[in-house]
Parts: structure tokens; sequence; C-alpha cells
């Protein structure tokens, strides 16, 4: 499909909403709207805007991915690979609207023992090596890890958890 004869069609549409614009994307229809005009290609918000509840109408409404100005230029690439890749693309900060709980609670610590280790690129085997347990354990753990995050696959979870174990690498003391 193409958009005019000589162009290709979009791999995926950013949208930029800022707060202080005098229209701003408000409410679920606009999402849905302008996901419906977006035909194959997936939509993706970038906002200065980083309310759990707007980022989850924005996702429920069709949007396949929300990227607050607040991230890094690096990540915010990475996910809009991720969302072109059949992905969706969430902040951290955003997780706790979605499982109605807050993120201290999200995961055991076990969990994110595991969440580190998928984050630095370790297989299953090396993860049960690392941590001391089965590797069929390391299994059932990554499963409730992405049912938590409603990921699709390990890539989409170490993209998800990508910002806040920086943020809490950053705030570590030395």
């Amino acid at each position: 499909m193409k958009v005019e004869d000589d162009l290709p069609a979009p791999s995926v549409i950013l949208l930029c909403n800022q707060s202080g614009q005098k229209k701003s994307l408000n409410d679920a229809d606009d999402v849905e709207s302008l996901a419906r005009v977006a035909m194959d290609a997936p939509l993706i918000i970038v906002s200065d805007v980083e309310d759990g509840s707007r980022i989850k109408r924005a996702i429920e409404s069709g949007a396949r991915g929300y990227i607050p100005t607040s991230m890094t230029l690096g990540i915010a690439v990475e996910a809009v690979r991720l969302v072109e890749a059949g992905g969706t693309f969430v902040p951290i900060s955003a997780m706790s609207s979605f499982q109605g709980q807050d993120e201290s609670q999200l995961f055991t610590a076990r969990q994110i023992m595991v969440i580190e280790a998928l984050r630095r690129g370790r297989a299953n085997k090396q993860i049960a090596y690392e941590l001391g347990m089965c590797e069929s354990t390391v299994k059932v753990h990554i499963r409730h890890i992405m049912r938590k995050l409603k990921a699709r696959n390990r890539t989409e979870v170490a993209m998800m958890v990508s910002n806040l174990f920086d943020k809490l690498e950053h705030d570590r003391p030395d």
C-alpha cells in the first residue's frame, strides 16, 4: 500500500501531543479515530504528559506506544523499533495504572532478579545458574512477568523495564 504513487506507506505514525496546545489529544475517541486512519501503521503518542490513567486510555483506545518526552532519545528510538516490530510500549511509570497496584508490589524480589538478568540479555540457562534455580523455574518467572506487563516476549519485557532499572542504577549510592 502506498500513500502516494512514489511514497511508501509509513511503518509507524508518531503523534506529538503537548499539554499546552490549543487542540490537545484528550480523550479516547481522538486516539481511536487516529488509530483507524493509521490503517496498518501503528500509532505512537509522544507527549509531555506522563499520567498513568491517560497512558492506559491511549493504549486501550488503539495506540501501540506512549513515549513521554522525559525519556532519553536512545530509549525512545528503541521503543519505536519495538512498536514497529509488533510490540507495545508504555513507560514503566505507567505500569501501576495497568495493574491496579503500585510499582513496589508489581514484582517479587526473585522476579526482579530475573528481570535484571533478562535486561542484560541472559539466556534461561544462564539465569538459572546465576540465581541458583532450575531452568523450569526461570521459565515460570518469565511467564508471570510477561503476564503482569502484558508483554509478548522477553525482549519486550527488557524494553519495558529498562527505564526503571536505569533510574534505579542512577539513584543508587556509589
